[in-house]
């Protein structure tokens, strides 16, 4: 059984930084001994107090996925969910004394234990998993209404028709992830509930890493690269399923080293050959960047840089590296 790990992290986007209001989307992650979750809440900006919103729903549903365990699998868990989530927004409204109307947000949230997972989902975010075989699939895909930019949130009357549940087996998925619509913008398609391949090397680097160093590059990767493709907020929740195939491939402790030195290379003063190669993977061209490039480089030498510049050591992993950024 894999270590049990989870990262969230969340930026402001371009439009808020320009007007001087904070980031409104809120994540939070926790681990058990045998079980893993992840809640996140996009607070919605026509809504005064959406912050603060956001974060309550948020502590909420850690503090009900904590507690519920037992009946998370069961029909009547998403009505006990929704009552909870209401009356946390009931007290967060007296407490500030403002309407429950001014705390609206979206609201995610995923839990797995014993083999299992349930998801609820209310909005326009999107929740999706990664299978042992690579392939990322969408669990519950955004809701939105007849207008740009409308969903449901947390206090829309018609709210609890729309609050989703989803559960079942976990069969050979081994994570799970939430992203509020900013990020969603720059990593999921609408056309086949397609994901961009960067999530699975998240995942794979939180495994192979650690948490600490993961949610270091989530929070570069989101406010460098899912920032510049979108003016909203941006968050993801990450979590890996507590259970693992056993003959899951890890990466070599000096590779997983070397990994974190070339990307802190990389965020600090980049190095066009393979930065252009890292966003055009982003952009949904080509293979796994994992996989194309980052592997293959560690298998075949050393990865130093020196003077400011990187350095690739033996003449094939310059082929290798040449070719692949003319696409060959």
């Amino acid at each position: 059984m894999s270590e049990q790990r989870s990262v969230a992290a969340a930026v402001r986007g371009r439009a808020h930084e320009a007007t001087g209001t904070p980031c409104q989307d809120v994540c939070a992650v926790g681990v058990g001994e045998t079980r893993a979750w992840l809640a996140l809440a996009d607070g919605a900006g026509s809504c005064a107090q959406a912050l603060h919103g956001a974060r309550a729903v948020v502590a909420c549903a850690n503090a009900f996925l904590w507690r519920n365990r037992a009946r998370l699998g069961r029909p009547e868990a998403r009505q006990a969910l929704w009552e909870t989530l209401r009356q946390a927004l009931a007290d967060e409204a007296e407490s500030r004394a403002c309407a429950v109307k001014d705390l609206g947000s979206t609201f995610l949230a995923v839990q797995v234990w014993s083999g299992r997972f349930v998801a609820f989902h209310l909005g326009d975010g999107v929740i999706g998993c990664l299978h042992a075989d690579g392939t990322l699939e969408t669990v519950s895909a955004p809701e939105n209404g007849d207008f740009c930019n409308q969903t449901w949130l947390t206090t829309s009357a018609d709210a609890p028709a729309h609050l989703r549940m989803v559960e079942g087996p976990l069969g050979d998925i081994v994570a799970f992830f939430a992203l509020s619509d900013g990020a969603a913008e720059a990593l999921w398609r609408p056309e086949g509930g397609r994901f961009a391949p960067a999530l699975r090397i998240l995942a794979d680097y939180l495994r192979d890493s650690g948490t600490s160093a993961a949610r270091q590059l989530l929070r570069t990767f989101l406010s460098e690269d899912v920032r510049a493709r979108t003016d909203d907020d941006a968050s993801l929740a990450l979590l890996l399923c507590p259970t693992a195939r056993k003959d899951e491939k890890r990466i070599d402790p000096k590779a997983a080293k070397a990994m974190r030195k070339l990307i802190r290379f990389l965020q600090a003063r980049g190095a066009p050959c393979l930065r252009k190669l890292l966003e055009r993977h982003l952009h949904w061209e080509g293979a796994d960047v994992w996989q194309a490039v980052f592997l293959p480089l560690m298998r075949l030498g050393a990865l130093t840089h020196l003077g400011g510049q990187l350095y690739v050591a033996g003449a094939k992993a310059d082929a290798f590296l040449k070719g692949r950024d003319h696409g060959e």
